[in-house]
């Protein structure tokens, strides 16, 4: 860990240290976001969603919104202000509400 403090020193292994215990901490690492949403959505998305209805809408929503605005981008770079031009961009084109919803449902979900 570094930081010009050494309370900012401290507060990133803290941070670090939470996140290992609380099984959210990713290794830094180039993962890509299209990488790591189709794993998550394996993984933990289909154990969320019982109704094959709803599995299919939510891949749909990886597929068609997710994967294209953020595919390439390294999963440890998306941030809020990442996320905030594509939502606009949705609204802008006068997506339906709940497929906006669905789509940040899910970023928010698999972050």
């Amino acid at each position: 860990m570094w930081d010009k403090t050494e309370r900012g020193c401290a507060e990133k292994l803290r941070k670090v240290l939470y996140e290992r215990s609380d099984g959210t901490y990713l290794e830094p690492s180039k993962l890509l976001f299209k990488d790591w949403i189709m794993k998550w959505f394996v993984t933990y998305g289909e154990l969320r969603w019982e109704s094959p209805r709803i599995r299919v809408n939510n891949l749909m929503a990886v597929e068609r919104h997710l994967i294209p605005d953020f595919g390439n981008i390294p999963i440890q770079k998306i941030q809020t202000h990442a996320v905030q031009g594509p939502s606009n961009q949705m609204v802008d084109k006068e997506f339906c509400l709940g497929t906006i919803q669905i789509s940040i449902g899910i970023l928010r979900s698999s972050l």
